[in-house]
């Protein structure tokens, strides 16, 4: 069977290369898509995963750097090759340009024979790397290095989770490769919609390999994730085991030794480290600390993630029972927007949580000290009282020591205020419905079910 041609994607504002070029690559046997602006050659490059990018630096609405951003931003295209067209001779754009992910450099005017070449030698060694999982589509565990790598390098604040399947070998050993390959998909696509969801444009989704999978996503959507990753995974696992596996709760199965089990039906556990808890100097020692994560969470029973947290306090693991919502959780909600307080009474009462509104402050801290509300959310936008004042009056009744407070604001700066204040998340406005239902439940799933001795409460879910 005939190999398949290369796809080269060429993006140039001048319709003269575009046709240029076009007639080069088909005359090599390549297969080629054009596009004169950098917007339209994004969406054409998510549409159509090329095998190759050519692009031009200097175009409309959006330059060739950008370009070059958002594709290796963007886990459908990060790992395609990419090579750059400037008539800029100067260090200075070269440099630019490899900052952005480009992978190799031409000069204009420049020489077919020359860029014949450089399109080989991409194409050959992009072959060579197998960047991308078969079986997912997903990156592979070198472009998921690469990026924890780019992230420590630049200082740029993240976490990382690293996901696994237990139980898998029982399974596989049970039914065969192909439903064992059934269960590594469903696990990505879960994985891939849910960071999709919850996490943000810049986030990382990589198939590290077997069962195991990675993602690279700010600190504060982590735990977010994690939970929405293992209700779904719970949800559906059980419709690849047959039906009387499923109702008897397990597999039958030999260990290692021959020696035969009991198996549990398949679970994930999910090792999480995150920047702000230390300084990592290179990716491989964040992948040990997450593997320790990892290894830690299997020790319980069920579905788990545990979160590294040492610097400050031990390991800690997020169980099913710590995880699950609370029925009838009781939020009390204080702002000056009374839409906006509407909308947030709407979204939580779907939840099933009670939610009282209140205009006013001093009503607030009036409520409270009657009967203290499971979790309170104050606006910055304050009829009257400081909104600091009141967070500060709120975490000194004794009812609320220990339970969260969220804040939100439009400004930027009111997040180190919020936590000077003691609060417990901050959301800067505005937010979708989405993010405040998920930091919510964050907050509610990690809230003590006792009065916890000084220094046990955990830490926040701060993000926009």
């Amino acid at each position: 069977m005939a190999e398949r041609p290369a796809t080269i994607l060429v993006a140039d504002d001048d319709p003269r290369i575009l046709q240029l070029l076009r007639a080069f690559l088909e005359s090599l046997g390549y297969r080629a898509l054009l596009s004169q602006t950098g917007n339209d050659a994004v969406q054409l490059a998510q549409e159509n995963v090329p095998d190759l990018v050519i692009l031009d630096v200097m175009m409309p609405q959006m330059d060739g750097f950008e370009v070059c951003r958002q594709l290796r931003n963007d886990t459908r295209t990060s790992h395609v090759p990419i090579l750059m067209l400037t008539s800029r001779v100067a260090l200075e754009a070269k440099l630019a340009g490899f900052e952005s992910g480009a992978d190799d450099y031409v000069t204009k005017p420049f020489e077919l024979a020359e860029l014949r070449a450089r399109i080989r030698a991409l194409l050959r060694r992009s072959r060579e790397l197998q960047v991308r999982s078969p079986l997912t589509g997903l990156p592979g565990n070198r472009l998921l290095l690469e990026e924890l790598r780019h992230r420590i390098q630049r200082g740029q604040p993240f976490a990382f989770l690293y996901l696994d399947i237990d139980y898998f070998k029982a399974f596989n050993d049970a039914y065969g490769f192909l439903r064992g390959d059934e269960a590594i998909r469903l696990l990505g696509q879960l994985i891939r919609e849910t960071v999709e969801e919850l996490g943000s444009p810049d986030d990382f989704v990589g198939h590290i390999g077997g069962d195991d999978f990675g993602v690279v996503t700010l600190p504060e959507h982590a735990e977010a994730i994690c939970r929405r990753v293992i209700e779904r995974f719970d949800a559906s696992i059980g419709s690849l085991y047959d039906p009387a596996d499923l109702e008897r709760g397990y597999l039958r199965g030999y260990d290692r030794h021959g020696v035969p089990h009991r198996f549990p039906l398949m679970t994930i556990s999910i090792g999480v480290v995150a920047s702000v808890e230390r300084a990592f100097a290179d990716p491989e020692e964040v992948s040990r600390t997450a593997t320790e994560m990892k290894q830690y969470a299997k020790r319980f029973p069920g579905s788990n993630y545990a979160v590294d947290q040492r610097g400050r306090k031990p390991p800690r693991v997020v169980t099913p029972e710590r995880r699950g919502r609370r029925p009838s959780a009781t939020i009390a909600v204080c702002g000056g927007e009374r839409d906006l307080l509407g909308l947030i009474q709407i979204e939580m009462e779907k939840s099933g949580h009670q939610v009282s509104l209140f205009a006013r402050g001093e009503e607030l801290l009036e409520a409270c000290r009657t009967a203290p509300p499971s979790l309170v959310v104050l606006d910055a936008s304050q009829q009257g009282a400081s909104v600091w004042v009141l967070c500060r009056e709120l975490r000194a009744l004794e009812g609320l020591k220990y339970r969260p407070i969220l804040l939100l604001s439009t400004d930027p700066e009111d997040e180190e205020r919020a936590f000077h204040a003691e609060a417990d998340a901050f959301l800067l406005k505005p937010f979708s419905l989405k993010r405040l239902v998920a930091c919510i439940d964050d907050l509610l799933a990690r809230a003590p079910n006792h009065t916890p001795q000084s220094g046990e409460r955990d830490g926040n879910c701060s993000g926009g």
